[in-house]
Order: C-alpha cells, then sequence, then structure tokens
C-alpha cells in the first residue's frame, strides 16, 4: 500500500477470530482492515493479471463508465457483459479505462475459490450477498 493513503489510518489486523472482531470492531464501531484472510484457500494463488487469467479469465460480469465518467463528464452509461480476460486485455490496452464492475453478484465460480470469515454474517437473518468490485489500477 501506497504511503499516505486514504486508509493509513484505519488499523491493520491479521486476526479473523469472531470474538476479536466482535469485541474490538463491532461493539467499538471501529473500521479495521484485516490481512490474511485467505491464506491456504485457491484464491490466494492469483497475484498477477496472468494468473487471473489462468483461474478466471472465463467468468462474465457487467462492466461500465465509472461514475464520476457518467454523472460529471456526461459520458453514457453504457453497460455491457465481458469475461475477465477480455477486461483485463482492456486495461492493459488502455491506460485510461475509465470502465469496472461494481456492486455486482460475484459470479459461482469466484465465489468457490475462498471461503468467507465467520464474522462476515454476524448478526445476520439472511446470508450475506457475496459482491465484487473489478477495476484497473487507479480507479
Amino acid at each position: 500500500m501506497k504511503k499516505n493513503s486514504l486508509f493509513d489510518n484505519i488499523p491493520r489486523a491479521r486476526n479473523a477470530d469472531l470474538e476479536f472482531f466482535r469485541r474490538e470492531h463491532l461493539e467499538k464501531q471501529t473500521p479495521v482492515i484485516f490481512a490474511g484472510l485467505y491464506a491456504g484457500q485457491p484464491i490466494a494463488r492469483i497475484k498477477t493479471a496472468e494468473d487471473a487469467r489462468r483461474e478466471l479469465g472465463d467468468i462474465e460480469f457487467q462492466i461500465n463508465p465509472d461514475y464520476y465518467s457518467t454523472r460529471v463528464g456526461g459520458r453514457e452509461n453504457e453497460a455491457f457483459t465481458c469475461t475477465l480476460a477480455d477486461y483485463l486485455q482492456m486495461a492493459e490496452n488502455n491506460p485510461k479505462l475509465d470502465l469496472l464492475c461494481t456492486e455486482f453478484r460475484m459470479p459461482e465460480k469466484m465465489r468457490a475459490t475462498f471461503r468467507p470469515p465467520s464474522f462476515v454474517s454476524l448478526g445476520v437473518k439472511v446470508p450475506p450477498k457475496i459482491m465484487m468490485y473489478t477495476a484497473k489500477k487507479g480507479l
């Protein structure tokens, strides 16, 4: 992570224990960034764009221009579906690409690569929706 980023003031933790999360963060309403949540799970093998292409390149999801381009820049919201491999290629070919995927249900093939920590469903009656966000570096 870059120094002086927006998230520098948020504490980091490696302990994803349910009671730790409840006591130190949920009850105190304190944000936290957990590191290593998915160590040892299949998703942890994906470290590069090439890894993502190999493991998940065929998954499809909806892409649309970023919020700023559509609301402030006057661009039409031209949503479309593409594969992760195609999206990665577009991002490599165009450093100014403003297309991303936000708040869409995660495809099952991607979802199957990890187990969410137990605190994800803490206090909820309905299982949480697992959503995804995909964007090139810088968005």
